[in-house]
């Protein structure tokens, strides 16, 4: 293929750059050519394209070689000039090289005029190649002076001895000499010798490896100890370049976040350790004094407070009676006045709103109010700052307790939620005493019951506070690890945070279970179907040093349960008898048709005569003795050693089988192992067909609008927050009054309302109809920590009613609404 050649003739004779394209056309190329015989045109021609050469003849009548010269030069164009004339001497060619030409060639001898294009081409490609290179170096050479000039670390370059050849930029300041005195040194006697050891070490490795080696290292400077991150890279066979890099501060401040991670976990196990003292003292309880002594401990021990007042609320009466007085370490007596009416002051508004009203100029918030002034004869002991936190149980509210400090804003929100977790479990301690006072005429085995009952009520009073702090909790946890790095230091403490959640949620769960808080959502069953579903993984669970039979009635009756509920009564039976055989023994699962008659009934409370399902666990195991069986559903209590359980399985079973509907009891004797029986009520309706199953994994993003009220505000930011990252936008309401000003506001569709069931002045049933009203075409989630009879009736889930449980995790929240909103 032909060499492509772009001439540029400047020429006066059309025949003359005829010979010279034949020529050419002989030696092998394709001409793109022009000629011009003007300044003017020559000018033009060379902005109008590019030239590999130009041909030019010395002599014309308007133009001459000189002149063509003059013009390249002022363009600065680097093209090839070859003069071609017939008529010029040696003298004039001189002179023309001496111009700029770079050949003279005649044009009765043009044999040279391709080789001659040839070499001029190829000088003109090395002279193009070597500007390239200097103005490449130029760039190099000011890029690494910005560098160098931009760079605070020192650089050292040290030889495989550990001798300094050279510092850059500066000397190292923390070394507090000049770099001229370091310069020749060794790394022995410039730092300790250990020190110098360790530096040398990994100069080795960086030479044998050839590649840099990363060391992190700290040094004494003056007493202060100061750290640095350097970097080792080898430049040669026998010399490296040794980055340094002061990293002290950045080591301060993450020893201070670990600090500070520390003391936020500290003060969290702290207040859950205070918490649970509180939730053992009001289980023990059995008079009302105890309570408000436990209450009293426990907020002067977690705020800076120097007086506390109790109140029960009357609703009927909408007064306040003060039940209790505590000052300066003094209990004092209840003052003998009527119950007072209730007030617009801070303790009404507790009430009112079922929230924590803190007052932090309490005496300002208190100046032209009417209101009750008691224990406090001195001026000089008037309180300057209050926190009332209401006690509620199930949404209503039945008293306040009010801590009280000689400071102004003495109480932080840290303060508050920890006082309305303890104010609502004395509410529920304070209901359940008045239970059990009112019930203790009863015959033993209806008060061992109803014992179980209270103790469930108080255990789903936790459960509902814990829920909304533990979906705060564990939700940004979840949040927060989806940001960090693998290699950020914060990402472990997160992590055990996060474990610790984990684990608050499934004792939260547990104890749901057995309050019997859980929302259920019952299918028609076959007990057996579960069983030999499970049965696979219960071998797993047990271990191969017990044996595992299954005895099960072929035409058993079906059930009406919640599925994932009946597994767990399953799981649980079967790891307790696991524990009861710990040297091996024989674990029995049966199942049977049965039916409860009259007399039955009459020795087991609570049972009604008819057609049941049992379900039988049984072991050959250890057994327990009276004592135990007495206590065995009782929450928290356990036979096995500290840190080998909860004591919450068995009391889980429990809850799940009463709200099922059902009853359970247990036969046992020492050394003879125990029967647990599980009766569940059979119904005539034909069994679903029901699989274990994963969660599906399907796109969970979405475009719509929705409404989300919710109380608590830090439940309320994180759902905000997963929402909005799911791409939803989000409309916040913290009570059902904001929600349905929002909905008259706002022009554009809403297609779903997310609200909590239990909101002070309006449950989230009574906002969902009134707003279906103005948008009758949204659809409706429900969250909440327990069940209520606003969307359950006995616990069971209302039909075609969307409901989701705290504590929930960001993916749960989010496919809950996709689903509900359905598929994009």
């Amino acid at each position: 293929m032909n060499k492509t050649l772009r001439v540029l003739n400047v020429e006066d004779q059309e025949r003359d750059v005829a010979l010279l394209t034949r020529h050419l056309s002989r030696a092998g190329y394709d001409l793109i050519s022009e000629r011009v015989e003007t300044r003017e045109a020559m000018k033009a021609a060379l902005e109008s394209q590019e030239w590999d050469v130009i041909l030019c003849d010395y002599s014309m009548p308007q133009f001459n070689a000189l002149s063509a010269l003059a013009v390249l030069k002022e363009t600065e164009l680097d093209i090839p000039f070859i003069i071609i004339s017939g008529t010029v001497g040696e003298a004039v060619a001189v002179e023309a090289m001496r111009a700029g030409a770079n050949d003279y060639l005649m044009k009765d001898n043009l044999v040279r005029l391709a080789p001659t294009i040839e070499r001029e081409l190829h000088e003109a490609e090395n002279r193009r190649a070597r500007k390239r290179a200097e103005e490449s170096l130029k760039v190099s050479e000011a890029e690494l002076r910005a560098l160098f000039a931009a760079i605070t670390d020192p650089i050292f370059v040290l030889d495989a001895e550990g001798r300094c050849l050279r510092i850059a930029p500066t000397a190292p300041t923390y070394l507090y000499r000049p770099s001229a005195e370091l310069i020749g040194k060794t790394l022995h006697e410039a730092f300790p010798k250990e020190q110098a050891d360790l530096f040398l070490g990994h100069i080795s490795r960086a030479l044998e490896m050839g590649r840099m080696q990363r060391v992190e290292y700290s040094l004494q400077i003056e007493g202060t100890e100061m750290w640095f991150d350097g970097s080792v890279s080898p430049i040669s066979k026998d010399t490296v370049v040794w980055i340094a890099r002061d990293i002290t501060e950045h080591k301060r401040s993450e020893e201070m976040v670990r600090a500070a991670d520390r003391r936020a976990v500290e003060e969290y196990e702290r207040l859950l350790d205070r918490l649970a003292s509180l939730a053992l003292t009001f289980g023990t309880a059995r008079d009302l004094l105890t309570i408000y002594r436990g209450l009293r401990d426990f907020s002067i021990s977690l705020t800076p407070s120097f007086a506390l007042v109790i109140c029960l609320y009357d609703e009927a009466r909408e007064a306040r009676e003060c039940v209790y007085l505590y000052q300066n370490g003094t209990e004092l007596d209840a003052p003998a006045v009527e119950p007072v009416p209730l007030r617009s002051g801070p303790v009404g508004q507790a009430v009112k709103t079922g929230t924590v009203v803190v007052s932090n100029d309490y005496q300002e918030d208190l100046a032209g109010r009417e209101h009750v002034r008691v224990g406090f004869d001195d001026d000089t002991e008037l309180p300057r700052s209050a926190l009332i936190a209401p006690m509620t149980i199930m949404g209503r509210t039945i008293g306040t307790i009010e801590v009280q400090s000689h400071g102004l804003a003495a109480y932080t929100r840290e303060h508050a939620t920890a006082m309305q977790m303890a104010a609502n479990l004395g509410a529920t301690a304070i209901e359940n005493v008045r239970l059990l006072e009112s019930e203790r005429a009863q015959a033993e085995q209806l008060r061992q019951s109803q014992k179980l009952e209270s103790v469930g009520q108080l255990a789903g009073g936790i459960a509902h506070d814990f829920n909304n702090l533990l979906t705060a909790i564990n939700g940004y946890s979840e949040l927060t690890l989806r940001r960090l790095q693998t290699a950020d230091p914060l990402r472990q403490n997160i992590v055990e945070i996060k474990k610790a959640g984990d684990r608050a949620a499934s004792l939260t769960r547990q104890l749901l279970a057995f309050s019997r808080k859980q929302v259920l959502q019952p299918k028609v069953l076959d007990l057996n179907s579960i069983v030999s579903d499970l049965e696979k993984m219960l071998c797993r669970l047990i271990g191969e040093d017990l044996e595992l039979r299954t005895v099960l009635e072929p035409q058993l009756g079906s059930i009406k349960a919640d599925p994932g509920q009946i597994e767990q009564v399953l799981m649980n039976l079967t790891v307790n008898a696991r524990d009861a055989m710990p040297h091996g023994g024989k674990l029995i699962i049966e199942t049977e048709n049965v039916y409860l008659d009259k007399d039955y009934a009459g020795q087991h409370i609570a049972v009604n005569p008819g057609p049941y399902v049992m379900l039988a666990v049984s072991d050959t195991g250890t057994g327990m003795d009276e004592k135990t069986r007495a206590r065995i559903f009782e929450p928290f209590f356990t036979t096995k050693e500290a840190g080998k359980g909860t004591g919450l399985g068995l009391s889980t079973v429990y809850g799940i089988v009463k709200q099922s509907g059902g009853n359970i009891w247990v036969y046992s004797e020492v050394g003879r192992g125990t029967s647990f029986k599980v009766y569940l009520p059979r119904v005539d309706e034909g069994a679903q067909e029901y699989k274990r199953s994963a969660e599906p994994e399907e796109a969970i993003q979405g475009a719509e609008t929705i409404l989300l009220a919710e109380d608590d505000d830090m439940v309320r930011k994180l759902a905000s927050e997963v929402l909005s990252l799911y791409g939803y936008q989000v409309l916040e309401a913290a009570n059902g009054g904001a929600a349905l000003l929002i909905c008259e506001r706002h022009k554009e569709p809403i297609h779903l309302l997310v609200t909590d069931v239990i909101m002070p002045e309006m449950s989230g049933r009574e906002l969902a109809n009134r707003l279906s009203q103005l948008r009758p075409e949204m659809k409706v989630l429900y969250m909440s920590g327990y069940t209520d009879n606003a969307i359950v009736h006995q616990g069971v889930l209302d039909e075609e009613t969307h409901f989701i449980q705290k504590p929930f995790a960001p993916d749960a929240l989010a496919r809950k609404v996709r689903e509900v909103l359905g598929k994009n």
